[in-house]
């Protein structure tokens, strides 16, 4: 009799093995109603006048399709409906709050990402004047500015309008610059 029992041990243990294989089975299954989280870090700074990307990425187990919104967010920013891309040229410096959601439509399950963007000023670095700024006349000879330009750190450029500019010689016992350049 014992000798009976032994055998059908073994095979009692292989059924809870299966029953159990079958349950964590059935069981993951149902993670795929976890909302789906937020991995990507959000792109914090940016600069006036230079494009902003941030493409968000996001940890979901579930294969229905996602689809992202801007809820909160500054003039002229966008976001690809499909892909999750943040674009957007800030054109002011300051501070921007963003909130993102990203939903699951057809199990209306969503989550949301806040976060603020820091836009800096875009800083002179240089001006220049054509013709160039050194120039070599002769006595009583007149050349006009034709042209100025300025120059920003985030490496964008303006040209300027010759009348919103002041002129000056740096030496004016040699050389003398009228209010028009």
């Amino acid at each position: 009799m014992k000798k009976n029992r032994l055998q059908i041990c073994p095979f009692v243990l292989f059924l809870v093995i299966i029953l159990l294989a079958l349950f964590t089975v059935s069981y993951a299954g149902s993670v795929s109603n976890e909302i789906p989280v937020f991995t990507s870090d959000p792109v914090s700074t940016a600069k006036a006048g230079l494009p902003y990307n941030y493409k968000i990425e996001v940890n979901y187990h579930d294969n229905n399709a996602l689809e992202y919104y801007l809820l909160n967010f500054p003039e002229g920013m966008i976001i690809e409906k499909s892909t999750g891309l943040v674009s957007w040229i800030p054109t002011t410096s300051g501070k921007f709050d963003v909130t993102i959601e990203v939903i699951d439509k057809e199990k209306s399950i969503s989550a949301t990402q806040e976060f603020t963007i820091v836009v800096e000023k875009a800083l002179l670095t240089s001006i220049k004047a054509l013709p160039s700024t050194v120039m070599y006349l002769d006595m009583n000879e007149s050349k006009p500015i034709q042209s100025v330009t300025a120059y920003y750190d985030n490496n964008t450029s303006k040209e300027l309008d010759l009348s919103s500019c002041s002129y000056e010689s740096d030496n004016p016992e040699i050389a003398t610059v009228d209010i028009n350049g």
